[in-house]
């Protein structure tokens, strides 16, 4: 299993299991995307570079849609109303679209995969925190 970067828990994402190591790339085995949750909200993290990663806001809509292949990993990010970054700094329209081009080249070149089992981990994910919803 791909190691989580340790910037992103710094930061106060806390891990969902398998799930915070959904994509990886597909020669080195590490991690290039995943879920964690922050507060209460659930999050997508990517990385572009050794030190510098981006994250959305999403929900199990989203997600499920993405598994579907109703939309890519791309479009999700293009179409985010905020992306936020770690380090944080103050976002402009240019770097956006520099996220945007990052993105692109490392996934249109098809150097990330998902891992293996990701929409059964994402089912599984999904029905316990409905649950503990109820619970509640």
């Amino acid at each position: 299993m791909p190691a989580i970067p340790n910037i992103i828990i710094e930061n106060g994402f806390e891990s969902i299991g398998l799930l915070s190591t959904m994509y990886i790339n597909k020669s080195t085995q590490d991690f290039f995307a995943g879920l964690y949750t922050k507060g209460d909200r659930l999050q997508l993290v990517i990385r572009l570079a050794e030190d510098e990663h981006i994250y959305i806001a999403v929900n199990e809509k989203l997600i499920l849609g993405l598994f579907k292949g109703e939309y890519s990993l791309l479009e999700l990010v293009r179409n985010a109303s905020r992306i936020d970054s770690i380090p944080s700094d103050e976002q402009s329209t240019e770097k956006r679209t520099r996220y945007i081009f990052k993105m692109f080249y490392r996934t249109a070149l098809g150097k990330i995969k998902t891992i293996s089992n990701a929409f059964y981990l994402w089912n599984e994910y999904s029905f316990s925190r409905e649950l503990r919803k109820h619970l509640v």
